[in-house]
């Protein structure tokens, strides 16, 4: 088995020192247990918190419209729904192991999104739209292309 982009290591059953982008020992023919595929991807967490501080920072900067589209990235975000991770496979074969990390990155994320379908992250969000629109209606910008028109 071949990976990509792994430094050397040393086999902790033969003790023979591989070279290279494998998890398969060349000498004994065994898998490395001990390999944890590294994480690439941003904990979900991380991406959310980002993004409520940059709605926040737009709303006191009063960018009234950047803070809106900045609150439609947070909540139903830039991709296509329902979208499939069909151009990084091959040609009509068997996905490539980039097309199924991003397909498993993809099933991860939507279980660590699960959290935002719950009721209260609903409610949140309601709120902090309306915190958006009250914000707007109390300090509204001189400057009208900066507001968003209801």
């Amino acid at each position: 088995k071949v990976l990509c982009e792994r430094d050397d290591w040393q086999c902790p059953h033969c003790a023979y020192q591989n070279h290279g982008e494998r998890i398969t020992c060349r000498k004994c023919k065994k898998d490395d247990e001990l390999y944890v595929v590294p994480d690439e991807f941003p904990k979900v967490e991380q991406l959310l918190f980002e993004k409520v501080v940059e709605l926040l920072t737009f709303v006191v900067a009063q960018d009234y419209k950047a803070a809106t589209e900045t609150f439609l990235e947070l909540s139903i975000g830039h991709g296509r729904w329902k979208s499939e991770i069909s151009c990084l496979a091959s040609s009509g074969g068997a996905p490539t192991r980039k097309a199924r990390a991003a397909q498993d990155h993809m099933r991860r994320e939507a279980a660590a999104m699960a959290p935002m379908d719950s009721p209260e992250a609903k409610l949140y969000m309601l709120w902090l739209k309306r915190l958006v629109t009250l914000a707007q209606l109390l300090l509204p910008n001189t400057d009208p292309c900066k507001n968003v028109i209801r």
